[in-house]
């Protein structure tokens, strides 16, 4: 934390000090991104789920403890105990935080009415 872009540019190689429109700024952006293809959409996440020993799925855990010999609580179950579902294919892409993707109205776009 604590670090800008520039300087996380800077130290990979990517921006120098030079304009960004000066022609040797230009060529190191191609030849760092050069065969680089990247989606803007994401078709899986990691599932906020756990499975515990008996194979039943759930985000959370909980088991009866008594701490009296007439009282009993609802605890939770720590995470260590369980393992994780993983990743998980969405039914719909969704579209990535960081793409440069502008969304606009299908209608919007060389409409004449402005």
């Amino acid at each position: 934390m604590g670090g800008t872009a520039s300087k996380v540019g800077k130290a990979f190689g990517l921006v120098s000090d030079n304009a960004p429109d000066e022609p040797d700024n230009q060529i190191s952006l191609q030849k760092a991104f050069a065969g680089v293809k990247v989606s803007a959409h994401v078709w899986t996440r990691t599932s906020s789920q756990f499975i515990d020993d008996d194979g039943h799925v759930a985000d959370e855990f909980y088991e009866e403890v008594q701490v009296a010999p007439d009282k009993w609580i609802m605890q939770q179950v720590a995470e260590t105990l369980l393992r994780p579902v993983g990743r998980i294919f969405l039914k719909k892409p969704n579209l990535h935080v960081d793409s440069t993707v502008v969304l606009c109205p299908v209608g919007f776009v060389g409409t004449a009415d402005s």
